[in-house]
């Protein structure tokens, strides 16, 4: 994924948030997106194992719940909060 299609969509979920909260006088029930794992990308010649790769592999996750509420799915299937 590029750096400006992630930011969009990161742009789209903090706006959507963003107008749940206002549409309520409460906080409202705020999105989170899940990030799935990366699997085999076929193009990839490494010899990385490619089941199931993090993202944090790639990329800060801390640095993108900057711009949107981001959760690595496995720690959304084990309960972790943001």
């Amino acid at each position: 994924m590029s750096n400006c299609v992630a930011m969009r969509v990161f742009n789209a979920l903090s706006l959507s948030n963003y107008k749940v909260k206002s549409l309520n006088d409460e906080e409202g029930q705020a999105w989170v997106l899940v990030l799935p794992p990366w699997g085999r990308i076929y193009h990839w010649k490494s010899p990385i194992p490619q089941n199931i790769i993090p993202w944090s592999r790639f990329f800060d996750v801390d640095s993108l719940r900057a711009h949107a509420p981001v959760i690595e799915m496995e720690d959304w299937r084990k309960g972790r909060p943001l």
